[in-house]
């Protein structure tokens, strides 16, 4: 299966199952634009708040203090335009003191601002750093003007984040109704850093529109996201591939497949079922993984990403040293390439499923069309196999087994 996002048409070598179910549920969720993520999209009131907060702009550093869902999204967009930003930008996600000491040791808390996400507003490890953290801020610098550091993005109705926001006069920016943080890209999460680093991110929301309004007018046969879904439905269904191995050829997606990973195992990862995302990076990981996929066992599909680029780097002699005949005069990109098509025949001659995506080019409008993609496809995949894919319930065990655990920890201390 080959895709071209940019034409938004879709290349199938042979005939895909139909499934009734996904059908069903692009008329009634995707056309119909019911799913949340849909929804957001056109949730301009938030945007508007958002914009009213950008003297957020004139500092020079921002802590986004998230995990998952809520930290994912920025760092994607950081990481796909980094050439252009001149902020610094740092993810504070993890409950790591040595992570911590080191980065409040490099930045300048003068030119310091905190965005604190939660879409539950009671994320234990956001609750936990932004506490510590906005602590720190307060003894270099003041309450006073701590307090015009901070910004919050939460759920409207209810949490402790909104509470402390309250209570403090902290911004609050929405994440809109039913909307889940793997899903919450193009909402504040996303958006609102993508502001801070000056990225052009109402362009990103107009890719993301433009793609949904074309495919939901786009026959079923001839739709991209319908047609993908299928394909993996049929593939984990029929053939038995319980593992997604996505392997774009660029720098630039890093963070997109981290988000990926996420994005793939909270949506599909229950009652028994779910795909396996693996994630790799070519050129690099074919010196790592694919002599797994090609012959290891048979339980993979993999999904290509491809960028168009003209190479301007050539490979050329140095004074009497001369690099190998058959890459001589060839740009970087141009060798990179080839990698690109000789591992993707290799794994088509294993007759192991193939979907290649390729993009002219990677700028705002495309990156909130891959968002669109991935997130409807994933969804209606999820809805192929009978279960929720906006839920992700077994993780809430260990959360309320971490909390008896402190609450325990405390009772002993006293």
């Amino acid at each position: 299966m080959k895709i071209d996002l940019s034409s938004l048409k879709v290349f199938c070598e042979e005939e895909i199952p139909r499934n009734e179910r996904i059908r069903d549920s692009f008329q009634k969720n995707f056309r119909e634009r019911k799913f949340h993520f849909l929804k957001a999209l056109y949730e301009d009131e938030i945007l508007k708040e958002m914009e009213k907060l950008k003297y957020v702009k004139s500092f020079k550093t921002m802590f986004h203090i998230g995990i998952g869902g809520s930290a994912l999204p920025p760092l994607v967009i950081k990481r796909a335009f980094e050439d252009e930003i001149k902020k610094e930008f740092y993810l504070i996600e993890n409950l790591d003191e040595w992570e911590i000491r080191r980065v409040l040791s490099e930045v300048d808390p003068k030119g310091l601002c905190l965005h604190v996400v939660s879409k539950s507003g009671n994320t234990v490890e956001t609750v936990a750093n932004f506490f510590y953290i906005y602590r720190w801020l307060i003894r270099k610098i003041g309450e006073k003007e701590a307090k015009k550091r901070v910004i919050i993005t939460t759920d409207p109705e209810g949490g402790f984040l909104r509470e402390i926001a309250l209570k403090e006069g902290f911004p609050v920016l929405k994440i809109p109704g039913e909307l889940t943080g793997r899903f919450s890209a193009l909402s504040p999460v996303g958006l609102f850093p993508a502001l801070f680093l000056g990225i052009k991110w109402r362009r990103i929301i107009n890719g993301a529109r433009e793609i949904y309004e074309i495919l939901a007018d786009r026959p079923p046969d001839e739709n991209p996201v319908l047609k993908t879904a299928e394909f993996l439905f049929y593939q984990y269904n029929e053939c038995k591939k319980d593992v997604f191995v996505f392997m774009p050829y660029s720098e630039r997606f890093d963070a997109f497949s981290r988000w990926l990973v996420q994005l793939w195992s909270e949506s599909l990862g229950k009652d028994g079922k779910g795909q396996t995302p693996l994630c790799g990076k070519g050129a690099t990981d074919q010196h790592t993984i694919l002599q797994l996929i090609i012959d290891g066992p048979p339980d993979k599909i993999v999904c290509f990403i491809k960028i168009k680029e003209n190479g301007k780097f050539r490979v050329d002699g140095i004074g009497k040293l001369s690099p190998p005949e058959f890459m001589k005069g060839f740009s970087i990109a141009e060798i990179r390439d080839a990698e690109y098509y000789g591992t993707l025949n290799s794994i088509k001659n294993k007759k192991i499923p193939v979907i290649e995506i390729e993009l002219e080019c990677l700028n705002p409008e495309m990156l909130g069309r891959l968002f669109i993609f991935f997130s409807s496809i994933v969804s209606l995949f999820g809805e192929g196999l009978g279960i929720n894919p906006f839920d992700q319930p077994a993780v809430e065990e260990s959360k309320k087994l971490a909390r008896e655990y402190l609450k325990g920890k405390k009772s002993l201390a006293f």
